[in-house]
């Protein structure tokens, strides 16, 4: 039978588990304890995105929702898991399981690899900035609902925004190598040109030097 549990978080600080909270978890996920880790089920495409490896959702996220107030994010834990609408890997962050809930707020899990499987880490709700944010400095896309992807959603808009300007940044870099390279041409030239022209006029110069003086005697 549950009952409210007291535990500690990684500050020491007390917190209460209620049987509530316990039971809206076992009946979510469908577990028959608290012990009990949570594997969704996900399709081909999915499973690909994650490397074939299974995502374990334990009892150490639900202690950490509690320790942060953040009890009701337990129906959008669920729903990203199962049918995630966008799936990132970064790397610094690992694996982003994203779905959109409204304007431009989207429930993100975050999962580690742990070798044979993965196991989620984080909850929360981030801006459509903030996954910008990560695109631009180098978070790739492994995987796009397909309503998603026909939504026209303005992540993926950005996304294409992110490729197109990383693109460009590319192309720019090598058009100024090449025109630093075209200058450096240009200038060599130009010195040679000068060059010659200096040996010209000291020729010249000592021809002149020779008829002036040099056929004349003391």
């Amino acid at each position: 039978m549950l009952k409210d549990e007291i535990f500690l978080d990684q500050k020491n600080k007390k917190h209460i588990l209620t049987k509530e909270t316990q039971e809206q978890w076992l009946k979510t996920f469908s577990l028959e304890n608290l012990e009990q880790s949570y594997i969704p089920k996900h399709n081909e495409a999915i499973k690909e995105a994650l490397g074939g490896k299974k995502i374990r959702l334990q009892k150490g996220s639900l202690l950490k929702l509690v320790s942060q107030g953040r009890q009701e994010f337990i129906p959008h834990i669920k729903a990203v898991l199962d049918e995630p609408d966008v799936i990132f890997y970064d790397i610094d962050d690992g694996y982003l399981l994203t779905k959109h809930i409204k304007g431009d707020d989207y429930f993100v899990n975050v999962s580690y690899d742990k070798g044979e499987y993965l196991v989620s880490v984080s909850n929360g709700i981030k801006e459509r900035r903030n996954l910008q944010n990560k695109m631009n400095l180098g978070a790739k896309i492994l995987y796009q609902s397909p309503s998603f992807r026909s939504s026209r959603n303005k992540l993926l808009q950005a996304s294409q925004f992110s490729a197109n300007k990383i693109d460009m940044l590319d192309y720019n870099e090598k058009n100024m190598k090449s025109q630093a390279i075209q200058g450096e041409q240009a200038m060599d030239m130009l010195r040679q040109e000068y060059k010659e022209k200096d040996i010209d006029k000291e020729k010249e110069f000592n021809r002149d030097k020779i008829n002036r003086f040099g056929g004349k005697k003391k």
